[in-house]
């Protein structure tokens, strides 16, 4: 009751700030979330930074952000694995065409050279 509304607050929050920290609206693409995220990694990654803390603080955020967001787009994208009955073929009651027949009767008649 009380306490899952008080997680989902929190959750819609870090969704909120996720996209934030990358500087994106929640309704962009994941190829907008790499580029964004990519772009900020450049600039903040420690060994271009010579390890300021402030900034190495910041990539860590940035890192995480993009980790959320990337799991939340992901569950966006629909399963498209076909299902069995799908990739099953359809038994229509005959026993084979006609190129399944000719094929029977070019094994019979065949003849070793």
């Amino acid at each position: 009751p009380e306490s899952n509304m008080i997680l989902r607050r929190f959750l819609s929050t870090v969704r909120r700030n996720s996209f934030e920290v990358l500087g994106l609206s929640p309704d962009c693409t994941m190829q907008e979330a790499k580029v964004a995220y990519r772009s900020l990694v450049m600039r903040l990654h420690p060994d271009i930074t010579k390890n300021d803390p402030n900034l190495t603080q910041k990539f860590r955020e940035v890192a995480e952000a993009y980790n959320i967001v990337r799991k939340l787009k992901q569950e966006e994208i629909p399963d498209e694995t076909p299902d069995e009955e799908s990739i099953r073929p359809k038994y229509d009651g005959t026993t084979g065409g006609k190129d399944t027949e000719d094929k029977i009767r070019e094994y019979i008649n065949f003849k070793p050279i």
